[in-house]
């Protein structure tokens, strides 16, 4: 049987075809893609292949002996790079001692400075610290303690027994008693009394005290000597000298000779206990900064009392600068010119430069900073 269908119209038949048509758009992009796909990854393994196997490329020339394969290595040069396990070193840092500190080695420390000093405070505490626990408003310090230039006047002290300032003296007499010489009154002072034929004599009244020392007739031997006393000189118990029996003054305690400055926020506290101290190693280059805050201090105190007007109290002056292995000075930056006034800020930038050059570094600290160093000063008005 056949089974036949039914005969279709043009419309039909043109709407069938725009069906297939659409459907094999539809299509088309897939193929498209999956072409491409397949055309990029062989391209990419060929071009992969030739790069690491040389195929399509020059073939290589394999050597024919071991003679010929062991030059051709022998002619190689290999480089290794050991991997680098050592720590960083942390960079040297220059601090202010304490004089009145005695001088200690301070073991291994990135500190340096004027002298050898270990860390140290009246209170010790557990935190191993290099510096001193210390209370202030700076930021960073390089001091740790602050005190003042100026000395006191100090009375003159001789001492006595076992270097002790005593309660009394002992003297002694030097050399044998002295005999003092008769002696008349001296001339134009004897009193005349009584009538004088020759001359004028006058009698205005008594000296109710009895006669002055220039009256008195002075007994003793016509070869006497003429010095004074005996002399006395203290050899014991101290006190001032010829003076028996009063002790001399004990000295007044002296200021810390250390400049006025203000400390760092410091925590931590040191481990040891004793006088307050800072690990340093002298250095050369410890002693030229130390020299250099100094004088650039000096400067500035001396400066600042001849100001005749004064800036905002606790206003601060900071300068950047540098300075090279001559001791010249270089200005890099300035701050706190709108807070404390262009003569404080004068004041500041004299006290670094009115000195310079400063002294020219040594070898060793040319070889730590090179020809130049950049240093930030912090000035303070109170």
């Amino acid at each position: 049987m056949i089974d036949t269908l039914p005969p279709q119209t043009p419309e039909e038949v043109a709407a069938e075809r725009r069906r297939h048509d659409e459907a094999v758009a539809g299509r088309w992009p897939i193929v498209v893609g999956l072409v491409g796909t397949v055309v990029f990854h062989l391209l990419a393994y060929v071009a992969v292949d030739q790069h690491l196997f040389g195929w399509g490329g020059p073939v290589a020339e394999v050597p024919s002996d071991v003679a010929t394969m062991r030059e051709k290595y022998d002619q190689q040069e290999l480089t290794f790079l050991l991997a680098d396990d050592t720590e960083p070193r942390t960079p040297l840092r220059f601090t202010e001692t304490n004089p009145d500190a005695p001088e200690n080695d301070p073991g291994k420390t990135n500190y340096y400075g004027s002298r050898n000093q270990q860390a140290a405070q009246l209170e010790p505490g557990n935190d191993q610290s290099e510096r001193p626990r210390t209370s202030g408003e700076a930021k960073d310090s390089t001091a740790i303690v602050t005190g003042m230039r100026q000395q006191p006047d100090e009375p003159l002290v001789v001492p006595g027994a076992n270097g002790q300032n005593g309660a009394g003296m002992t003297a002694v007499v030097i050399g044998a008693p002295a005999i003092p010489k008769s002696a008349e009154p001296l001339p134009g002072f004897e009193k005349i009394t009584g009538d004088n034929p020759d001359g004028i004599g006058t009698n205005i009244g008594k000296t109710p005290r009895g006669k002055p020392e220039d009256e008195k007739l002075q007994e003793g031997k016509a070869e006497g000597t003429t010095t004074g006393p005996q002399q006395l000189l203290a050899v014991s118990g101290g006190g001032v000298p010829g003076i028996p029996g009063r002790p001399a003054p004990r000295p007044r305690p002296k200021l810390q000779n250390v400049r006025s400055a203000v400390l760092a926020n410091q925590p931590l506290s040191a481990s040891n206990k004793g006088m307050t101290a800072v690990n340093s190693r002298l250095s050369a280059a410890g002693v030229w900064w130390d020299e250099f805050i100094d004088t650039v201090d000096g400067q500035f105190q001396k400066l600042a009392e001849e100001m005749t007007t004064r800036p905002p109290s606790r206003s601060t002056v900071v300068i950047h600068f540098t300075v090279n292995a001559r001791g010249e000075i270089r200005i890099l930056d300035i701050e706190g010119e709108d807070t404390a006034g262009r003569v404080a800020t004068y004041t500041c930038l004299d006290a670094i430069r009115a000195r310079a050059p400063y002294r020219p570094w040594t070898q060793e600290m040319i070889n730590m900073f090179g020809e130049e160093e950049e240093v930030t000063f912090s000035f303070l008005f109170w």
